[in-house]
């Protein structure tokens, strides 16, 4: 078989679906593999030994075993070579010999005759990936705007690792437009999501509004979670509840939802008191029906007053998990009077939560 050229040579990490990870730790990124990883080489397939083994022939060493050896692999995820035959491997020792780290992250299916943006990634880190200081910043910050989306992926989690004001650095217009880009709920997508919320600034707070209003409707629990971390960014969520469209507002409450601060409560409980419609009430209603901070009983009263079966029932079980003493013993008063607090009390469980919280 012809050989590519060293140079070209290319990792494309996209394991088969359903492969399963066998080997060591849990590194996923190129920079994880390559910190931890005793033998990092390109491999061709050799032969197949005892159950689970297999029997490869060094192509090209980047770290540990020498070029033009065998090599005895255990755990080789269920994964084909490249097309030309050959694997990247990120190994490390284990109980059985040599494994690949995070089982099929750490055997990849290499085609050395595309996207060498990747190849050019992986081989910086061998110098970089220990060296977390301005030279790994300069090289992932990169990565960022390669061509290939799995560089900008593993650049962006890297990065994640790195202290913050690193990612401080990076120009937040630039953050704001490569997300943009990314359709749909990518993992491209997520990983910029989680570097703009590691920034921690304010100026990125239209980010999030953008994402929660009109991002990938998947991705709201990541956005709400992110506005919590981004200065401004929950009261602009709350800002924009009013004359919305029912839609918007529903996305907005579903990410105040997972921001879960004391703002994001006050704006669900605005929403309990005056949205318009009953489906976004609703929506907020069950957020405030989960475990969090406390909510003011009177709103959660306000809809046990005035609102329908389904909104009844809601406000009853936040009272009962998020109201105070006084918001219980009234609740507990009303058990005969509103038939979804009576049935809220005598569902499974709520007996003893409700013994627990009148204790406290």
């Amino acid at each position: 078989m012809k050989r590519a050229p060293a140079f070209l040579l290319l990792a494309t990490l996209a394991p088969a679906a359903g492969a399963r990870s066998s080997g060591l730790g849990e590194a996923t990124t190129l920079g994880e593999l390559t910190r931890k990883a005793a033998t990092i080489a390109l491999a061709s397939p050799a032969g197949s030994l005892s159950e689970g083994r297999a029997l490869v022939f060094v192509e090209e060493s980047w770290r540990g075993a020498p070029a033009g050896t065998f090599l005895e692999i255990g755990g080789l995820p269920p994964l084909a070579p490249g097309p030309h035959g050959l694997w990247l491997l990120y190994l490390a020792e284990g109980s059985r010999g040599l494994l690949p780290l995070g089982g099929e992250r750490g055997a990849i299916p290499i085609d050395p005759f595309s996207d060498v943006h990747l190849v050019d990634h992986a081989r910086g880190l061998l110098v970089l990936a220990d060296l977390p200081g301005e030279d790994l910043f300069q090289h992932l910050a990169g990565g960022l705007e390669s061509p290939s989306s799995r560089v900008g992926e593993d650049a962006a989690a890297d990065l994640l690792r790195l202290p913050a004001g690193y990612a401080r650095r990076i120009d937040g217009a630039f953050l704001a437009a490569a997300i943009e880009r990314e359709q749909g709920p990518t993992s491209m997508r997520s990983s910029l999501l989680r570097l703009l919320g590691a920034r921690g600034l304010a100026g990125d707070a239209p980010v999030v509004l953008r994402e929660a209003t009109s991002g990938p409707a998947e991705m709201l629990p990541l956005v709400g979670g992110i506005a919590r971390e981004v200065p401004g960014a929950t009261e602009g969520l709350a800002a924009s509840l009013e004359g919305g469209a029912e839609e918007t507002r529903l996305r907005i409450v579903r990410a105040l939802a997972a921001a879960g601060d004391a703002t994001a409560t006050w704006a669900l409980g605005r929403v309990v008191l005056s949205d318009s419609s009953p489906v976004v009430r609703i929506e907020a209603l069950s957020a405030l029906a989960r475990p969090g901070g406390p909510v003011d009983g009177s709103i959660l009263f306000h809809a046990l007053a005035t609102g329908n079966p389904g909104e009844r029932t809601l406000a009853a079980r936040a009272i009962l998990l998020r109201g105070s003493p006084a918001d219980l013993e009234a609740l507990r008063a009303l058990a005969g009077s509103v038939a979804e607090v009576g049935g809220v009390l005598r569902e499974p469980g709520r007996a003893f939560i409700r013994t627990v919280r009148t204790r406290q």
